[in-house]
């Protein structure tokens, strides 16, 4: 008996992993002739269906979806089109879709441009960074302030003095990948700017900075005391508002630099 019964739960475990093989077949079935149908409705010519091809790549995670969407965007695909594909590619994003991507931020069109440069921001690599310092210097102001934020997530401490030219340049978008990525020494150089740069431009990059977990509290401190020199009412309501998200717990020197340049500070 004993050994009748090893024989039945081995023939069901057999027969369990034959159902799941066959079951894996046939996604992968199904997969190969969703591809086919995609890749026909984006040769139909029909601006609809070209759209519902592309959106349907967007959404289907597969990374299978990119080599078929780089070859269509290099096929030359009408106008109507061409920044949907890029969306697609950007839903999909990984490493996989880096070359691509970069090689889109020279496109002639400034939408696809921009499409790719804000894809671009969620794939760490050297290339996709230096691709986004180069859209630092884009003909168009929303593509070059979208390549600084980007650099805020795909950047690192390298791309900062490229970041502070920028900034210079009035791309104000460099504001807070300056605060992200910057280390004490750019924080000094930053606040160097206050009273020369309209302060609503500067917020974004002393935020980052203020709110930095691995910058330490003396940068933090000099950030605060540089502040509380230009004494505006502004700067009083930055300091008031980043107080505000301070744990009550916390009475470090950080906050007590705060509260004293408040205090001092006329509204």
């Amino acid at each position: 008996m004993e050994n009748r019964g090893r024989k039945l739960a081995s023939a069901a475990l057999a027969a369990l992993a034959m159902s799941a093989a066959g079951t894996a077949l046939a996604q992968r079935g199904r997969q190969r002739e969703d591809m086919a149908a995609i890749e026909a409705a984006l040769r139909s010519g029909n601006v609809e269906e070209v759209k519902g091809a592309l959106e349907t790549l967007g959404v289907s995670g597969s990374p299978r979806g990119i080599p078929i969407l780089t070859a269509y965007v290099r096929s030359g695909p009408p106008s109507q089109v061409i920044e949907t594909a890029v969306e697609a590619i950007g839903a999909l994003g990984g490493a996989q879709s880096a070359a691509i991507l970069i090689e889109l931020q020279t496109h002639r069109r400034p939408g696809v441009r921009l499409r790719a440069v804000e894809a671009s921001a969620s794939i760490h690599s050297p290339d996709v960074a230096a691709a986004l310092e180069a859209a630092l210097d884009d003909s168009d102001a929303q593509v070059r302030g979208a390549a600084a934020r980007g650099l805020a997530q795909a950047g690192t401490r390298q791309n900062v003095e490229v970041l502070f030219h920028a900034f210079e340049r009035g791309v104000f978008e460099a504001s807070t990948a300056i605060g992200t990525l910057g280390n004490p020494a750019d924080a000094e150089r930053f606040i160097g700017f206050l009273g020369r740069i309209p302060f609503d431009k500067m917020v974004p990059g002393l935020d980052a900075f203020l709110n930095r977990r691995d910058l330490g509290n003396p940068p933090k401190v000099t950030i605060i005391r540089r502040l509380q020199e230009l004494a505006t009412v502004e700067v009083k309501s930055f300091l008031q508002a980043f107080v505000e998200q301070i744990p009550a717990r916390d009475r470090g020197p950080v906050r007590q630099a705060a509260e004293e340049a408040i205090a001092r500070i006329a509204d």
